[in-house]
């Protein structure tokens, strides 16, 4: 069930990742929301169907930017296994952890998607990407990575209620 909630979530975010969040720009980086939202879930939740939400996430992206499909559904989906494989083994301190697998998992996701742009269309030049694109969107989703982390760790709580004796 907790699948299936994935689909209307994951539209709204994909709403705001496009009307508002995508306006919000540092040199040509962007963060993104979407990639946020699935790394603090793989961190903190105990449903194991994370996965399927970034490949649900990966679906809906794709449709709304130039990047080809199977470039954008692999950046999530090797993200969010990065962050589910690291998830309370790397430090016992949740925040540095979401700060660590934000920037890898944005690394991730932008070289596979310049990867994908690469082999598809285009001839661009790595240097000038990594400087004024991938560099700046990691920065951007390191700062919104730790409010989104808060948020995402409270919906956690509500929904799956630890019992205290």
């Amino acid at each position: 069930m907790v699948t299936l909630l994935g689909i209307p979530v994951f539209a709204l975010l994909t709403v705001m990742q496009s009307a508002i969040i995508s306006r919000l720009n540092v040199a040509y980086g962007t963060a993104d929301l979407i990639l946020l939202v699935l790394l603090a879930w793989a961190l903190q939740s105990p449903n194991k169907q994370v996965l399927w939400w970034a490949f649900i996430a990966g679906i809906f992206v794709s449709v709304i930017t130039a990047a080809p499909f199977y470039a954008v559904i692999a950046g999530y989906l090797l993200a969010t296994s990065l962050a589910i494989v690291l998830r309370g083994r790397l430090w016992n301190i949740p925040i540095l952890t979401m700060v660590l697998i934000t920037f890898i998992g944005s690394l991730i996701l932008l070289l596979s998607t310049y990867v994908g742009i690469s082999f598809s269309r285009a001839n661009l030049p790595f240097s000038t990407s990594f400087t004024k694109i991938i560099l700046p969107s990691c920065v951007l989703n390191m700062f919104l990575g730790l409010p989104i982390f808060l948020i995402i760790k409270d919906l956690v709580d509500w929904i799956y209620p630890k019992e205290y004796e």
